[in-house]
């Protein structure tokens, strides 16, 4: 700031201000005693002043486009910086904080010339580029001015007007105390401190001989660590206690010590010194000792946790191996244990159940596209591992979740009934904790996963028992979906009752189930139009056109299977030949069987 008007005058030709230096400074004594330095020091520290500044104007100016804007905030800044010095008293007072100093001045700036200085929001033509400018450079200037030790030793008589007079209301035991008013006013020597400052700091002196057990001695130490810190008065209460505290943080600390019976020669011998260090109330050898253990017991710490390391990374190896082995003789309990192990030594604990859950989609998708069925089952096991290692409900129902469908893909798969019936259990146990008050999407699709299960669950049984309760989940589903406005799912659970009902039907030979089957298909497509959703209304007319073929059929009549060649026709369009082969080749099957009868 004390160059701002330097830079001005490169920029908008404007002069420095007459005082810029003594007025940032804080008057006239403090300016003096700068300037008092040797006169090379002197002229050193006005060069780094000055190019400071000098960077920090170029820096505002270069930004502030605005001609007029910037001519107004320096001439708005000659006009107040007469009236704003800071006294010695006031820089005290702000603990030589620079932001706090340039604060204040903002605000003397204010009460001087409203009309450039009131603060009246952000981006204000009259106001925000004078304020701006005026508390930047300030900044800037007492961020300077603070680091110059001539300058704080000028300000020395400022913060150290006695403050600690009041000890001598301590009641006095001997000889030590009176001795410690004596030092500490030979000192201080004048008592220029609030009363309720110095009431603060007797208090917390008394604190300390009658609560924490301070000698005389070790009280003396601590107003002299006080007072060589060189601090404002309002300071020294509050730094007392913290000095204090320090003193018995160190004790603690040493406390701590003597209770490990680990310690290496070196550093018993070490904790011996401390213990003599505290016991004379050295503080300062005290803090250099246990320092010393610390760094020496952090070196003992790095070389343990090297050869913990060392010792992770080869138990590491050797679980690569056996989940290798395990995987290439297809045992999915010993795969899924080593991966657990592998796992609990990359994540903490706390996220070893998500990291399971994680690990198990990834082993469920490789073998869903590849067809590779003990990744299914591998996924299955590390998904149980990973609800049993759950936190809370939500944790292992996502794990649950997760874990029914792998079990219902690997029952189509491999046929196993027991493999479906544990898919279906687990559903039902999600089934329990979700309920309609709960998570409406969660409960409705976890009803079409456990649907799902029934139905080839049924199917494998020829339980028409089973596949009603699938159709009830589905119906349930369907209903949540319609009230969440989910038209996707809706569909999705549409789709899957028409299957329901088409297994049903085969199983019991009633063909109104079909019928029935026709509706829930004429549902989803509401939604799955061709031009939506091309694929799912493929599926789903595939589906209109099988049902209507099975009812042509069972009841001889070939309107039906007019509507179902005329669905495979039209599935035929999406289902183009060069684009999904395979499929094409089913509806053309259908259509050459039903064409040649």
């Amino acid at each position: 700031m004390l160059i701002a008007a330097s830079v001005a005058a490169a920029s908008t030709q404007l002069p420095l201000p007459n005082g810029v230096i003594e007025s940032l400074a804080g008057g006239g004594s403090l300016w003096t005693g700068l300037r008092n330095q040797a006169r090379t020091d002197a002229d050193q520290t006005l060069k780094r002043l000055k190019a400071s500044l000098a960077t920090e104007w170029q820096a505002w100016s270069s930004a502030q486009t605005d001609a007029r804007l910037r001519a107004h905030a320096v001439a708005s800044f000659e006009e107040v910086l007469p009236f704003c010095a800071l006294t010695p008293s006031e820089i005290a007072g702000r603990a030589l904080s620079p932001t706090a100093m340039a604060d204040l001045f903002l605000t003397k700036a204010a009460q001087r010339l409203p009309e450039a200085y009131a603060d009246r929001g952000e981006r204000h033509p009259d106001t925000y580029a004078p304020r701006q400018f005026l508390h930047r450079l300030t900044l800037r200037a007492y961020t300077d001015l603070i680091a110059e030790p001539g300058y704080v030793t000028s300000l020395a008589p400022a913060l150290w007007q006695a403050a600690l007079g009041g000890l001598d209301r301590i009641e006095r035991t001997g000889e030590d105390t009176h001795r410690i008013v004596t030092d500490v006013r030979a000192q201080l020597q004048a008592l220029a401190v609030s009363n309720a400052d110095r009431q603060a700091l007797v208090d917390q002196i008394t604190q300390l001989r009658t609560e924490k057990a301070a000698t005389d001695t070790l009280i003396a130490t601590f107003l002299q660590r006080l007072i060589d810190q060189n601090l404002p008065p309002d300071q020294f209460q509050p730094s007392l206690n913290a000095i204090a505290e320090a003193w018995f943080g160190m004790k603690a600390e040493l406390e701590r010590l003597a209770r490990n019976s680990n310690l290496s020669p070196e550093l018993d011998s070490l904790r011996a010194a401390a213990k003599a260090a505290y016991a004379a109330e050295d503080s300062a050898e005290l803090r250099r000792l246990l320092d010393l253990i610390a760094m020496r017991q952090k070196a003992d710490f790095s070389d343990l946790t090297a050869r913990l390391d060392q010792q992770k990374a080869e138990y590491a190896e050797t679980l690569t191996s056996q989940l290798a082995l395990a995987q290439a003789e297809m045992r999915a309990e010993d795969a899924a244990r080593h991966i657990v192990d592998r796992l609990s030594l990359e994540c903490p604990k706390p996220g070893l159940s998500a990291a399971l859950r994680e690990e198990s989609d990834r082993r469920f998708e490789t073998g869903r596209v590849r067809g590779h069925v003990f990744d299914i089952r591998l996924a299955v096991v590390l998904a149980m591992e990973s609800a049993d290692l759950a936190l809370d409900v939500a944790q292992r129902r996502a794990a649950q979740f997760c874990c029914a469908i792998y079990l219902s893909h690997l029952g189509r798969i491999d046929g196993g009934l027991a493999t479906l019936q544990h898919s279906v259990e687990i559903n039902r146990e999600i089934l329990s904790t979700v309920t309609p008050d709960t998570d409406l999407a969660e409960r409705a699709s976890t009803l079409n996963n456990y649907a799902g299960a029934l139905q080839m669950y049924g199917y494998r049984e020829c339980n028409a028992e089973t596949l009603l309760a699938a159709v009830d989940a589905l119906e349930q589903a369907k209903e949540i979906w319609r009230e969440l406005n989910d038209g996707a799912r809706f569909a999705l659970a549409s789709h899957n009752l028409g299957a329901c009902k088409n297994t049903l039907a085969s199983i019991t030979g009633l063909p109104f189930f079909r019928h029935e089957a026709l509706d829930a298909y004429e549902e989803a497509l509401l939604v799955r139009t061709r031009a939506r959703d091309p694929e799912e209304w493929a599926m789903t007319m595939t589906n209109i056109g099988n049902t209507l073929s099975s009812l042509a059929s069972a009841e001889a009549n070939s309107e039906l299977l007019d509507r179902a060649i005329n669905c495979y026709e039209e599935v035929k369009e999406v289902w183009t030949f060069s684009e999904r082969k395979q499929d094409w080749a089913l509806v053309q099957v259908n259509l050459s069987r039903f064409r040649t009868h």
